[in-house]
């Protein structure tokens, strides 16, 4: 998946924005309701205009959808920055594999995690061991644009 910057992800987050919301069927907030939360919650947001807004919500539906269906070979690292960004290592602990696999299909069902029955209980492990520090971002120069992680000790 193609990283999000900071401002993108308090968007995503303040107004519950997942991929399945970019399928045509989904509901997105407005540009002029972002600029509005935007305007009220300055602390790191350069969105001061309507054209801003409009350029956030374009280029979320360019990583989270667009670019993101050509992007199934990254879809474990995927899983492993989306359950250790909504999830703390407390709720991993407890999560059964179903639940992880629900919440992932939730998150983004279309060429996305529609197959990932049986494969819960590794992505809870790689968000576990990401938020323990085992997995880390990689920083080889080829893997910058994306979400690829990587042993610690390599």
């Amino acid at each position: 998946m193609i990283k999000l910057t900071e401002q993108e992800i308090k968007v995503m987050d303040h107004f519950h924005i997942v991929p399945n919301n970019f399928n045509g069927d989904g509901t997105l907030p407005t540009p002029q309701e972002i600029l509005a939360w935007a305007l009220e919650n300055p602390d790191g947001m350069t969105i001061r205009t309507t054209e801003d807004a409009e350029r956030l919500l374009k280029s979320l539906g360019e990583k989270l959808w667009d670019k993101f269906e050509s992007d199934s070979i990254s879809i474990e690292n995927t899983a492993t920055w989306v359950l250790s960004h909504y999830f703390t290592l407390e709720q991993l602990r407890k999560m059964k594999p179903e639940e992880a696999e629900s919440f992932l299909k939730d998150w983004k069902y279309h060429f996305g995690f529609r197959k990932c029955d049986g494969w819960g209980g590794y992505y809870i492990g790689d968000a576990i061991d990401a938020l323990e520090g085992r997995l880390v971002l990689s920083e080889d120069e080829k893997d910058k644009k994306e979400y690829w992680y990587v042993y610690a000790n390599d």
